[in-house]
Formats: structure tokens, sequence, C-alpha cells
């Protein structure tokens, strides 16, 4: 039973890292598989096996570091000279992040439900605050909960529309064509290569502290591969649902908002709600990743450090969503790639 409530933790806390605004709108979804068709289903199968490799590999090393206080996972994986690129690289990304995060959060109150944007997103940076200051088991107490909440509502709605609306296979050729201006990279291979490594690359302090956590290689192990099928299960339904209406919501921004109004006009503002609280856990995760690495002996100046790290990001946060997505999206994109390859090569040593 013990082992049981310990999976279910870490298998949430896996999940809460993929599921952020991206994926809760289903904008990912539609991009990296939907949009390519009947070959969405093998880049699927391709990121089940790369997403599993990279998060049991990264828990792995965590927990076989376990007592290891000076441990850095991009200077095992990376060596010492590139870990210091990827530890720029990193840091300034998950500081962008956050704050794209915030600038989501406040944007997302204003235009649902007409809330102050800058009152919004104070709210939101406040309540990461609060939940970094109570620990990290806290808070993966807090952002296991999150995840599985958001895939259990969009499992639902994307299963019952993939299977209401089946009939329409025979007209998927349709759908495919009206698709075919989201899609994201050069072909099917590299849409699946850069969703695992994009999704990555800022992940090591985060997935190694998780592996620090677990009790037990068993823990490690069956938390990587629940965690990651149960993300690539939920896409599969999500991207036969945008598939089957896909003419119809290739005119919508939020594919999500679209498939649950299908079903009911009131479970529009769940998928408001869901899509709030995916970015507010993924963004705990990246407060934790950045803020945790200084002042570790001193808790008093790590707090403060925490306050006015979030301080900075919620003013960075206050430029247009579009002006941040639009800073953002290079410098998350650097070097996913090659640290993809290095994690996964080193994890069939651990």
């Amino acid at each position: 039973m013990k082992d049981f409530k310990e999976i279910c933790k870490y298998t949430g806390a896996i999940i809460a890292w993929v599921v952020g605004g991206g994926f809760a709108t289903g904008q990912e979804v539609l991009r990296f598989y939907s949009a390519y068709g009947w070959e969405s289903y093998i880049i699927i199968a391709i990121d089940l096996v790369l997403f599993t490799l990279i998060v049991r590999s990264l828990l792995v090393c965590g927990f076989e570091h376990k007592d290891d206080q000076d441990f850095h996972p991009y200077k095992f994986y990376c060596g010492t000279k590139l870990s210091k690129f990827y530890y720029l690289m990193v840091n300034l990304g998950l500081i962008l992040h956050i704050g794209m995060l915030i600038s989501a959060g406040g944007t997302t109150l204003n235009e649902y439900y007409e809330f102050n944007r800058f009152l919004g997103s104070v709210a939101f940076a406040v309540g990461l605050l609060i939940v970094y200051l109570s620990g990290f088991n806290n808070m993966v107490s807090i952002i296991s909960k999150l995840g599985p909440l958001v895939i259990l509502f969009v499992v639902l709605v994307g299963f019952y529309c993939t299977t209401r609306d089946l009939g329409n296979f025979q007209h998927l050729e349709k759908s495919i064509e009206a698709l075919s201006d989201k899609i994201i990279g050069y072909n099917w291979l590299y849409s699946a290569i850069l969703y695992a490594s994009s999704n990555f690359v800022a992940s090591a302090f985060y997935f190694t502290a998780l592996g620090k956590h677990c009790s037990s290689r068993k823990v490690v192990n069956i938390s990587a591969v629940l965690g990651c099928g149960i993300l690539m299960l939920t896409i599969c339904m999500v991207s036969s649902a945008i598939l089957l209406n896909g003419e119809a919501i290739a005119a919508y921004d939020v594919p999500n908002v679209f498939l649950a109004t299908s079903i009911s006009p009131f479970l529009s503002s769940f998928v408001t709600v869901l899509l709030c609280l995916a970015m507010f856990g993924s963004s705990c995760a990246d407060v934790w990743s950045f803020s945790s690495q200084f002042f570790k002996e001193n808790k008093r100046k790590n707090q403060i450090f925490a306050t006015c790290v979030l301080t900075g990001c919620l003013c960075f946060g206050m430029l247009p969503f579009s002006t941040v997505l639009g800073i953002i999206g290079p410098v998350n994109g650097i070097g996913g790639f090659i640290f993809m390859c290095l994690v996964i090569y080193k994890g069939f040593s651990l």
C-alpha cells in the first residue's frame, strides 16, 4: 500500500511537468501530432519510447545520487564544459517560462472572466511563492494532484468525442487538409523528436530531485512507465478527437474548448479552470527547479531569493503575452536534441 501511494504521487508529479498551458489547451497535441494525420499515431509511439527512456534515466540518476548533496545533473550527463552552457541556457529558459506562464495566467483570467490582468498575474505569482515556501514534498503533493485532474478531464472529453465521431473517419482526408497549416516541423519524425527534447531539456533538476525522494528502484521504474504511458494515452485520445473534427477545429486557438463545448457549453468553463491549474502546476515545478539551486545551506536567504525571482518574473510577465511567447520560443528550443540523446545514452548504464 505504501508503494502504491508513492507510485501514484510520483506518477502525478511526472505528468504535472508536461501538462502545461500548451498541453491543456490542446495546441501542442494539434501541432505536434494531429496535424500529421495518420502519421500522428507513429509520432505517439515514438514519443512513448522517448519519454519513458528520458524520465526513467533522470529518476534513476537522482535515486543513485540521493546522498550526494553536490550532485549536478547537467555535469553528470554533459560533462564539465558542455554543462556550463546548459546551466546558463536552462536557467534562462526557466526564468522566461515562469514569466510566460504568469503572463498567460493573468491573460486567461482577463479574457474568460474579465478579471484585471495585473491582479490576476499577481495572484498567480503569490500562489507560486506560497507553494514554493511550503517545501519540496508539499509542492509535489500539490502538483501531483493537479496533473492527473487535468489528464482525467482531457481523457474523458477526448474519449467521448472520439467514440461519438467515429463516423468521421471516412472524411479524414478533409480534416488532414484543414489542419495541414498547423504543422510545427519539417516532418513527423522531426515533430516526435522536437516534442520530446523541448519538454525535457530543462527538467533535469526537477526529475533527479523526484528520484532522490523515491524509496526504491521499483517505485522509480513503475512511476516512469505509468506517467509516460498515461500521458501518451491522453495524447492519443485528444489527437484522435481533433482529427475527427479537423475542419471545425482549424478555426480555433484552443481545441479543447471546442471539444468540450461540442459536448456541452457548460463544460467550456471547466476547460478554463483546468487550463489555469495546468499552468500553475507547471510553474511550481519551474520555480523550484530554478530557485532551489541557490543558497541551499541558508533557508532564509533561499526564500528571499525565490521572492525576488518571482517578483522579477512578474514584471517580465506584465509584457503582452504574445511578446513573452515570442521571446521564450527560440531560447527553449536550443540544445534540446543533444541533451535528450545524452540522457538516453547514459540511462542505459544506470
